[in-house]
């Protein structure tokens, strides 16, 4: 096969339904645009990405296969798109390149700015009237005297085999109940060392990002603790309640009575225990990165729920109770959907060189917003375009690593919009009851990125 690059021609091979290219065309390549082969190639191989299945050998000729040559690309995205237009069948295109290229198309244009000024209006509307559908957050934390008497209290009620005298409704989210299998903490817990400056680390414990979130908030904190280790033991411990108490005052932890049996996704980060473990374990493994870095990868362990009561969806449904118009069904499954977050994790078990790795991945759907173009074109079909963001560990040693993620981005996609799509629906049906009418179809337009980290954490 022959493809037309930058006005000159180049052999390619197929083989096993895959599409290589040999070592002295791709050096031919490399000079007509000036790129560093040997640099690229030492890369990709760093990366794990050449192994057996895209680098061959035939008749003494090594060959590559042209995904190789894409990644190489990176960035050069005017590059990457005349090469697969030169290719006649896509098949040979891993599909995240391909949904990566996609992306960049659409995010290349803004003329489709100008459709939304009433939107910056809206904004602007928002911001005047101190809207509800916002939450206020603490993002001060609380001073050094303050922590140290939490601890101390926390502390004292592990300690205490009087239980508290306290409601359910009033229990801090540090209580439980003490029993003889509760060890109890030493002396130690909640003493600082000699040479701390306690205040002054909590002071420098803000994120340096203008305007954080809560989760990165709450990320920095945890992180800070971890590092500075500024008690004489304990420092996990410490760490975990002063990253709970933080959200707890920001009311991201709900608590519920033994007869509830559910957690409410809109009122709590659903932080679980093994979330904080991992988060741990994350900064831990990660010493010599930059805080930023690991603050990055904590996040979604805290953020990945809605944590605002929102009160214009409240308002809206009552509306519609009122005026059960299809017309109003309709404004609610806008807001509703254009409000919603859908995530899945999944993870599964692969061999590198000398382990088996498990490894985690997830879908994500954000940023999802109506098209009212398509949707006018459907009859009964709402159509939202939708941000759809893939993320999986991938070990540079994992075994024929390119293969693999390449799996697991396909996988991502179908199995995530099954998943998170029968959450959106469940609740849907559950806010709208008997309205809810299954003749309204929804469609979802997504626009898949792709990121790969090779830093596996556990």
């Amino acid at each position: 096969m022959t493809i037309k690059i930058n006005d000159l021609e180049y052999e390619l091979k197929e083989q096993n339904d895959k599409l290589f290219i040999s070592n002295s065309e791709l050096e031919r390549f490399a000079k007509n645009i000036n790129l560093l082969i040997k640099y690229k190639l030492m890369d990709l191989k760093i990366d794990g990405l050449i192994d057996d299945e895209t680098k061959i050998t035939l008749d003494d000729v090594t060959y590559y296969d042209i995904n190789l040559v894409l990644l190489m690309l990176k960035n050069n995205n005017e590059l990457i798109k005349e090469i697969i237009s030169a290719i006649p069948d896509k098949k040979y295109i891993w599909e995240y390149i391909i949904d990566s290229l996609d992306q960049y198309e659409a995010k290349k244009n803004i003329d489709y700015i100008y459709n939304y000024i009433d939107l910056f209006e809206s904004f602007y509307e928002v911001s005047e009237n101190h809207s509800y559908c916002y939450r206020t957050t603490y993002y001060t934390y609380q001073d050094a005297k303050y922590y140290l008497k939490l601890l101390a209290n926390v502390k004292k009620m592990i300690n205490d085999e009087k239980k508290p005298k306290r409601s359910t409704k009033d229990k801090p989210f540090y209580y439980f109940e003490v029993d003889d299998s509760l060890r109890i903490l030493s002396k130690d817990f909640g003493v600082l060392r000699e040479d701390v400056d306690f205040k002054k680390i909590i002071e420098n414990a803000y994120p340096d990002i203008e305007r954080p979130t809560l989760a990165q908030s709450a990320a920095s904190l945890l992180y800070t603790i971890i590092m500075e280790k500024p008690f004489v033991a304990y420092n996990y411990e410490a760490a975990a309640i002063m990253t709970l108490d933080y959200l707890d005052l920001n009311n991201a932890i709900y608590r519920r009575d033994k007869s509830e049996n559910f957690i409410n996704p809109h009122l709590t980060l659903n932080v679980s225990s093994s979330d904080l473990m991992y988060a741990i374990k994350l900064v831990e493994d990660n010493k010599r990165k930059k805080k930023a870095d690991v603050i990055k990868k904590i996040v979604p362990l805290f953020g990945m729920k809605k944590i605002s009561y929102d009160y214009e969806k409240k308002q809206k449904l009552a509306k519609l109770l009122e005026n059960p118009t299809k017309d109003e069904i309709y404004r609610y499954i806008v807001y509703f959907t254009e409000h919603y977050h859908g995530y899945q994790g999944y993870y599964e078990y692969y061999k590198g060189d000398s382990i088996v790795y498990k490894i985690h991945y997830h879908g994500e759907y954000t940023n999802l917003k109506f098209n009212i173009l398509k949707s006018m074109d459907s009859q009964d079909t709402l159509v939202f375009d939708c941000e759809a963001h893939a993320y999986t560990e991938g070990p540079t040693d994992l075994l024929h690593r390119a293969k693999v993620t390449a799996l697991i981005y396909e996988e991502i996609k179908r199995r995530s919009y099954d998943d998170i799509l029968n959450d959106y629906f469940k609740e849907l049906k559950m806010d709208l009851k008997k309205l809810y009418d299954p003749s309204i179809k929804i469609e979802f337009n997504l626009k898949w990125d792709y990121e790969m980290d090779p830093d596996y954490e556990w």
